[in-house]
C-alpha cells in the first residue's frame, strides 16, 4: 500500500464542502516539494494494521496558526498500490495526537526528586 496524496488546510469555517475551496491553498502538501509527485510505500510486514497504527505523518507545528481559534484543520489522503493503481482494500482513518508537553507540576516534581536523591547522596557520604 502506499500514500500517494497527503494535504492539509486550515480555514475559518467548519463547514465548506467541495476540494477546491478547501485545498486552494494548504498548509502543508506532500507533492508540494521540489520533486513534484511525491510516494511513501508502507511495508505490510513491518505492522499488521487493522486496527494499529500503520504510519505515523509529522507535520511541523511551526505550519499552523499561532492562535486556532476559530480555526478548522482540513485533511484530504489518497491511498493506492506501490504500482499506482488505486487501494479500495477498507478503510483508512487518521488520528491527532498533540506534542507531549510536560506540565510545570511534572517538572518541578522531577526537580524535587532530583534534590532529594542528591541531599540524601550527600549526606550518606559525611
Amino acid at each position: 500500500m502506499s500514500l500517494d496524496e497527503l494535504q492539509i488546510a486550515v480555514q475559518t469555517s467548519g463547514d465548506l464542502i467541495g476540494y477546491s475551496s478547501i485545498f486552494a491553498s494548504p498548509i502543508y502538501d506532500l507533492d508540494g516539494g521540489a520533486g513534484g509527485d511525491a510516494r511513501i510505500e508502507l511495508n505490510s510486514k513491518l505492522n499488521s494494521g487493522s486496527g494499529q497504527g500503520d504510519m505515523v505523518a509529522y507535520i511541523p507545528a511551526s505550519l499552523f496558526p499561532a492562535d486556532p481559534t476559530g480555526k478548522y484543520v482540513y485533511l484530504y489522503s489518497l491511498f493506492g498500490e506501490p504500482g499506482g493503481s488505486p487501494n479500495n482494500d477498507g478503510f483508512e482513518e487518521w488520528g491527532w495526537a498533540p506534542p507531549a508537553i510536560p506540565a510545570p507540576g511534572a517538572i518541578a516534581l522531577c526537580g524535587a526528586g532530583a534534590g532529594l536523591v542528591g541531599w540524601l547522596r550527600r549526606r550518606r557520604v559525611l
